[in-house]
């Protein structure tokens, strides 16, 4: 009878725990099927006026909760890309989705990397940005949604154009400082130096005829003086 009743409250137990896992792991699973990127946008672009050169980049994301119950996401792993330029990537925690409803996450990006840039200066040019956003979201399977065993992940993606013409105050600085050739000094230099001159001999040989004019001027009057 020990035996037994050792048995049955051993397979109990163990079928609790199946149970418990079994619970947590539906409950992360069905959580992220129903997890999704809606948009990407451009919330701000300022270009950095102090070096090293590049842009102060506000992307925005919305994620997605089409549960009818609040969602909880332990971390987000984000890359941002621009006309498929990497710009940058970072983590946030604690996302926490509102039922039937999104979430949006702001994520601010100091971009100095030269493809980005370049990236970035081509939109402004061109004024039209082709974003994409890959975010790897990551949930636990918790026993009963209590003690958790692991986590799972997910990997979520979407892309947007945007026009960026009006959103940054003056483009023409940002093609200036990218686009334009260096003024070459050392050439202007000489030619300032070159038109200075003549134009001081110029000056210089009319002042002097003029003075030995003047003064075979004066020699001959004086000598019709004497004369008469």
């Amino acid at each position: 009878m020990d035996v037994k009743a050792s048995v049955v409250a051993a397979v109990a137990i163990l079928a609790l725990i199946s149970i418990g896992f079994a619970y947590g792991y539906s409950h992360t699973v069905n959580a992220l099927d129903e997890l999704s990127l809606s948009d990407v946008s451009l919330a701000s672009l300022d270009f950095k006026h102090e070096p090293p050169p590049g842009f102060f980049v506000n992307i925005s994301i919305s994620i997605s909760n089409s549960l009818n119950r609040e969602i909880q996401i332990d971390s987000i792993i984000y890359s941002i890309y621009v006309n498929n330029t990497l710009i940058g990537e970072g983590s946030k925690k604690n996302v926490v989705i509102p039922p039937s409803s999104k979430a949006v996450i702001h994520i601010p990006l100091n971009v100095t990397a030269g493809d980005a840039v370049e990236s970035i200066t081509h939109s402004l040019q061109a004024g039209r940005m082709a974003l994409h956003a890959k975010v790897g979201s990551s949930m636990p399977v918790c026993w009963y949604g209590v003690i958790k065993a692991y986590d799972m992940r997910k990997q979520l993606e979407v892309s947007n154009v945007v026009h960026v013409g009006p959103i940054l105050g003056s483009v023409c600085n940002v093609t200036w400082v990218f686009s334009e050739p260096p003024t070459n000094t050392q050439s202007t230099g000489q030619t300032t130096g070159q038109t200075t001159g003549q134009t001081t001999g110029q000056t210089t040989g009319q002042t002097t005829e003029q003075s030995v004019n003047q003064q075979s001027s004066e020699q001959s009057s004086g000598q019709t003086s004497q004369s008469g």
